[in-house]
């Protein structure tokens, strides 16, 4: 059944978007794993993104952070509000460019197997007109309702 929705997906002529949602050890990274040997094996270009790139503070930094307002509860919560810890603009932007072709390279963004510090570089090349961009994180429904809204209808996504 995948691999049937994965054919019915994708165009060669097009970028296509779709994401991988769900609570933390839900399966979602083993699920992107999965889909990348399913498109490797039809032969599909697949792009994935992490939303973990988008963290705007290491580990680290954010543990800090918490720690600074441990003494005052009304900022403590405020910078509790995990929604608060993405840059949900630059996400939005990485996916806009990828879904328009367009070559993508982040710098020191979040990098698990350095405890999550903003260590790690990508490089995300569309080399083919058209395949899939999988989308995969926490955070993925927090981006911008328009946003969503013009990818899930196939809409032209400004600049």
């Amino acid at each position: 059944m995948l691999k049937e929705t994965i054919q019915r997906i994708y165009d060669p002529e097009a970028w296509k978007v779709f994401g991988l949602t769900g609570q933390a050890g839900a399966g979602k990274s083993f699920m992107s794993f999965a889909i990348q040997g399913i498109t490797s094996e039809l032969g599909i270009p697949v792009i994935r993104v992490s939303m973990d790139w988008f963290f705007k503070m290491s580990s680290r930094q954010r543990k800090a952070w918490l720690e600074e307002a441990k003494d005052d509860q009304v900022e403590y919560e405020r910078r509790s509000d995990q929604m608060s810890w993405w840059d949900f603009n630059a996400a939005t932007n990485v996916i806009r460019c990828l879904k328009n072709g367009e070559r993508v390279e982040l710098r020191g963004v979040y990098n698990r197997a350095d405890d999550g510090e903003l260590t790690k570089n990508r490089d995300l090349v569309p080399d083919r007109p058209g395949g899939l961009v999988m989308v995969e994180g926490v955070a993925i429904c927090d981006l911008p309702l328009d946003f969503l809204g013009r990818l899930r209808n196939g809409m032209e996504i400004p600049g």
